[in-house]
């Protein structure tokens, strides 16, 4: 069996980017797999891993399935193996903060993972798959949690897949991964987002949780206009998902909208009847103004 799985492996090598070098953080990831008893998983990131994580990913989670579901499923194709990562650090801690139905985007195009665990029970489990209780690696860019097999690939994507895509081939990677996860709920209720490019968010350092606490000041729970914005009052102040913050919007010497003194660099860039999208030209800081009474 050993054999038949280092050959289906090598075979999948082939369809792989060469690389030359292999980053400290894969080689330490592919060292305590291996010691960790998940030898599968192990090969495939030690011969895949050029073709499984983006170049310009920079953090990322895997879910590493077992020897068994190797022996029981086989060689995993390079999409269901895409399934099993996603471009977010999600630490123990973080998944269980998740509420259930939650959606976690995934390296598989328009597709995502869903949260079928409860916060208040304390457990974690994807698609039904239970995840273990603790990260088998953690070096503050990947982390890695076990899981005994495979998850099955959903045929639905996040309902925001669309300006999700969009938002990533505009640099707004991190509010699009927000938007993936779900955080706003249903999509029958409308929402505005102001996208902010991925170098002007900063890094996760104190966590999935403070970082989307960031993300959350950037959307507001109702539908907002180009025009809604240019007509409203001087110094209207909008409700955002994170508590207690708003967005005040007031006007330049030039008579133009801004948004927490930040320029929006491209008004209505999206809008499905549920999302609009608005990119500006920096993160928005927070602000504490009087919320409008406001009517979508």
């Amino acid at each position: 069996m050993a054999l038949s799985l280092l050959l289906s492996l090598t075979l999948l090598s082939l369809f792989t980017i060469s690389t030359t070098t292999t980053s400290e953080t894969l080689t330490a990831a592919i060292e305590t797999l291996s010691a960790s008893g998940f030898l599968s998983m192990s090969l495939t990131l030690q011969l895949a891993s050029q073709t499984l994580f983006p170049s310009s990913a920079s953090v990322a989670t895997l879910f590493a399935a077992s020897d068994a579901a190797f022996i029981e499923s086989g060689q995993p194709s390079l999409s269901l193996l895409r399934y099993h990562l996603s471009p977010l650090r999600l630490t123990p801690a973080d998944l269980r903060s998740l509420p259930s139905g939650a959606e976690i985007p995934t390296f598989l195009l328009n597709h995502s993972l869903t949260v079928t665990s409860a916060r208040s029970d304390g457990r974690i489990s994807i698609n039904g798959v239970p995840i273990d209780g603790f990260a088998v690696y953690d070096d503050g860019s990947l982390v890695i949690h076990r899981v005994p097999s495979f998850f099955k690939i959903s045929a639905l994507g996040s309902v925001f897949a669309a300006a999700s895509d969009l938002l990533r081939s505009m640099n707004r990677s991190a509010i699009a991964g927000f938007l993936d996860l779900q955080v706003m709920g249903s999509s029958d209720r409308a929402a505005t987002v102001f996208a902010p490019p991925d170098d002007q968010i900063g890094d996760c350092e104190e966590g999935f949780g403070a970082y989307a606490e960031v993300l959350k000041r950037h959307v507001v729970p109702f539908g907002v206009t180009w025009s809604d914005l240019v007509g409203s009052p001087e110094g209207t102040a909008l409700m955002t998902l994170s508590a207690g913050s708003t967005i005040d919007v007031t006007r330049d010497g030039g008579g133009t909208v801004v948004l927490n003194d930040v320029s929006v660099d491209s008004p209505d860039f999206y809008g499905d009847g549920s999302l609009i999208v608005h990119l500006v030209s920096a993160a928005l800081t927070p602000s504490d103004g009087v919320v409008a009474d406001w009517n979508d």
